[in-house]
């Protein structure tokens, strides 16, 4: 550089930056995806995956050395940024609802009665979104992005049995949410 100025790189462990640069386009979209599957709202999911690149950024020299785990430690990052938002949002519709500064809610029984299948879609994403981030986290993974439980447990740090556990929890509540004119497919 000129003026004096020296270029500061930051090397990752065994050229994690360099790796990092390398895949970016393809681990972006992975974590977009997984994201936009959690929260169902594209700018959201931009935000979060901004997020989750940052604090990648941060951690460099965390990285593994390989394109997979780097996917993996991204999707790790990726569900505690989600799951961190959906604390957030939970707390502030508490307070919201608390204070009475909302509009009053459809009940799960006026919405079911008044859906159509063209509202299918939405009601699927609403159901989803009120599942516990863990169980969102294994039903995006498992469904949205068709990953083995092996990796999924890897990204979630739990064992593969209690990744069968969450989603098996988890397709009943969405059952149980979307009554019999949804079937969700285990």
């Amino acid at each position: 550089m000129t003026d004096g100025q020296t270029e500061a790189v930051v090397p990752g462990r065994d050229g994690s930056l360099g790796l990092l640069a390398s895949e970016f386009e393809w681990c972006y979209a992975v974590v977009y995806r997984y994201l936009l599957h959690r929260v169902f709202d594209p700018e959201l999911a931009e935000e979060l995956t901004a997020e989750t690149f940052y604090r990648a950024a941060a951690s460099i020299h965390r990285l593994p050395p390989d394109a997979r785990g780097v996917q993996m430690w991204l999707l790790r990052t990726a569900t505690n940024v989600g799951n961190s938002h959906h604390r957030r949002m939970r707390l502030r519709r508490l307070l919201l609802r608390r204070f009475g500064t909302t509009k009053p809610t459809v009940t799960e029984s006026e919405s079911a009665s008044d859906s159509t299948d063209g509202q299918r879609p939405a009601r699927v994403r609403a159901a989803v979104q009120a599942l516990r981030p863990k169980y969102q986290a294994v039903v995006a993974l498992r469904y949205f992005c068709g990953m083995p439980f092996e990796e999924i447990a890897s990204i979630v740090g739990c064992q593969p049995g209690a990744v069968r556990a969450r989603l098996s929890r988890a397709i009943g509540e969405l059952r149980e949410r979307l009554g019999d004119r949804c079937s969700v497919n285990s």
